[in-house]
């Protein structure tokens, strides 16, 4: 296995992360988990159609902001 550092065209002056992640990354990623699962754990199940339609039209703003989250 190659080392991220060693492929060509990436930048030399750029710390990659991958390799050996410290503390304070693993904790972060944690916590974009945590806030993820909260997201999807904080909605009900519907009952009723119109509560389903009303649900579904909650998976866009939901895949936009765990998007945002997984690009931040």
């Amino acid at each position: 296995m190659q080392q991220k550092s060693k492929i060509i065209g990436l930048d030399q002056h750029f710390n990659y992360r991958g390799e050996n992640q410290s503390r304070i990354e693993t904790l972060s990623d944690a916590i974009f988990a945590l806030a993820i699962t909260l997201l999807v754990l904080s909605s009900s199940v519907p009952e009723t159609f119109e509560q389903l339609w009303a649900s579904m039209s909650d998976i866009i703003p939901f895949g936009l902001s765990t998007t945002l989250i997984i690009v931040i």
